[in-house]
């Protein structure tokens, strides 16, 4: 019980130290949809310039607790990505694979990949900082992973987009 305490209070504090919305309007552009429901769709957003999607545990998972993918547009065509991953206890190993995606009028397309791993903790995270190009749609897609006991699990976190002027 202590240890739940301990992770969902971690879990506010870690949110609550995450949300900044600028105050900048752009337009949304019409026909952006995602290929997974609920994510990304032009329904989803309208004014904002960073973007979170965080999911808490589910009770089809043994390990993961806690996913997060962040994109945000920093100014001079720079975003900062950012994904993290907590279990409930110390596993094997954590991995995470972060895909940056443009739209390209029709579908997401993936520009760049990162991969990343590490064991014998019970969080990961992954931050970076990247060149785009303005007058795009971006969005941040995550894949954690988690192996421990020779057993796997996997989420996935998809960003909804942001507009880089």
């Amino acid at each position: 019980m202590k240890k739940k305490f301990i992770l969902i209070l971690s879990c506010i504090i870690i949110l609550s130290t995450q949300f900044v919305f600028s105050t900048e309007d752009f337009e949304t552009p019409d026909g952006i949809k995602s290929q997974v429901e609920g994510y990304g769709s032009s329904e989803d957003i309208d004014k904002q310039n960073l973007d979170i999607d965080i999911k808490l545990n589910s009770n089809s998972n043994k390990h993961i607790s806690f996913t997060q993918a962040t994109l945000q547009d920093i100014g001079d065509q720079v975003v900062h990505i950012t994904s993290r991953t907590i279990t409930i206890d110390i596993v094997d190993q954590l991995r995470l694979k972060v895909y940056l995606e443009v739209w390209t009028g029709d579908s997401w397309s993936t520009i760049k990949s990162w991969s990343d791993s590490i064991s014998n903790e019970d969080s990961h995270s992954f931050s970076k900082l990247y060149s785009v190009k303005q007058n795009n749609y971006y969005r941040v897609r995550a894949t954690h992973t988690v192996i421990h006991d020779g057993s796997s699990e996997s989420e996935s976190t998809i960003t909804s987009y942001i507009l880089i002027k």
